[in-house]
């Protein structure tokens, strides 16, 4: 079981390679107290819960299991029914030990939303521009972002690890071109977080 920001996820398998399991997130919306002016004149966007699945497989150094890469395809839906679409994530992450505590990892991932992801969040319509006056959009499904995610994690036993990581990611195609990210926002973000783990 994993807990990651909003999402959880339960690989199923007791397998040393292979993982295959549920996965649920709570997605945020756009809320009047978005802090843009502009955007916030728009209709607001409601919070949804999505679900779905994952596969993976962990491809690890036979000598040291430490050193290993993974791969992961997930797809989530909307279970919420606000925006009634899906979307496809494609990750990568390869760990490796630099000393007897610290692993160190880079990771990196695209996002594939479809048509009805794209037009809920991205597209600028007549129904939801209210007075923000921003030029209509008509969002379609593609590519929404690529990102890349370096981290570090330090074993204090093993049980408990502390990690630290932070994520640059580019939003591309028409989710960087919707006039709510072209105009009032910005293509470029970047989150970086500390946290507690727990495995057993």
């Amino acid at each position: 079981m994993q807990l990651l920001g909003t999402e959880l996820s339960v690989n199923l398998l007791n397998d040393p390679m292979f993982r295959f399991g549920p996965a649920v997130n709570y997605r945020f919306g756009r809320k009047d107290s978005v802090h843009d002016v502009v955007v916030k004149q728009m209709t607001e966007l409601k919070d949804t819960v999505e679900a779905g699945a994952f596969v993976g497989a962990v491809f690890a150094d036979a000598k040291d299991p430490r050193q290993r890469f993974v791969l992961n395809l997930e797809y989530l839906h909307d279970v919420g029914g606000h925006y009634k679409g899906g979307n496809f994530t494609l990750s990568g992450r390869y760990w490796i030990p630099i000393s007897r505590p610290i692993d160190v990892s880079l990771g990196a991932s695209a996002t594939y939303a479809d048509s009805k992801y794209m037009n809920y969040y991205f597209s600028v319509t007549p129904q939801n521009v209210g007075t923000s006056g921003l030029p209509l959009f008509d969002a379609s499904g593609g590519t929404r972002d690529l990102s890349i995610s370096p981290a570090v994690v330090y074993h204090f036993s093993k049980e408990w690890h502390l990690g630290i990581g932070a994520r640059y990611q580019r939003l591309v195609g028409d989710a960087k071109d919707s006039p709510v990210v072209a105009i009032r926002g910005s293509a470029n973000q970047v989150i970086a977080g500390l946290a507690a783990i727990y495995s057993w």
